[in-house]
């Protein structure tokens, strides 16, 4: 069970219903996420005021959590679940460590390393078979 989370982690702005953005348009935009205790349900809002409505989530049951990149003190790393992926950054290692340990007892995978074999769109397929 996840000891839950929250804090500001900066999203990787991007396509919505399948569509890519340009690289000219991508952007990092600052967002307060939430991972309650025992929840599987990682929401972001864009103020962390208390009654703020959610800008998104994503169902973190199974999904696959990989670090990507790491520039100084800034920890890039990936939320991949069935429906949708997650490109986050992290201020600190302390803060990346925060968010990895509330996601490993719901993920699937958490790890270094991107399983390139497992996209949203072929995990969907998958489970829709099962």
């Amino acid at each position: 069970m996840s000891a839950g989370a929250t804090g500001w982690l900066e999203k990787k702005s991007g396509g919505k219903d399948g569509k890519a953005k340009s690289k000219v348009l991508e952007k990092w935009d600052r967002r307060w996420f939430v991972l309650p205790a025992g929840g599987t349900e990682l929401s972001y809002y864009k103020s962390d005021k208390a009654g703020a409505t959610a800008a998104g989530s994503i169902d973190c049951a199974g999904a696959h959590v990989f670090l990507k990149e790491v520039k100084g003190q800034t920890f890039r790393f990936t939320v991949r679940a069935a429906t949708r992926e997650l490109k986050l950054r992290a201020p600190t290692a302390a803060a990346y460590q925060k968010w990895v340990d509330a996601l490993t007892p719901i993920a699937a995978k958490v790890g270094d390393e991107d399983d390139m074999s497992v996209r949203p769109s072929t995990m969907a397929n998958l489970w829709w078979k099962a």
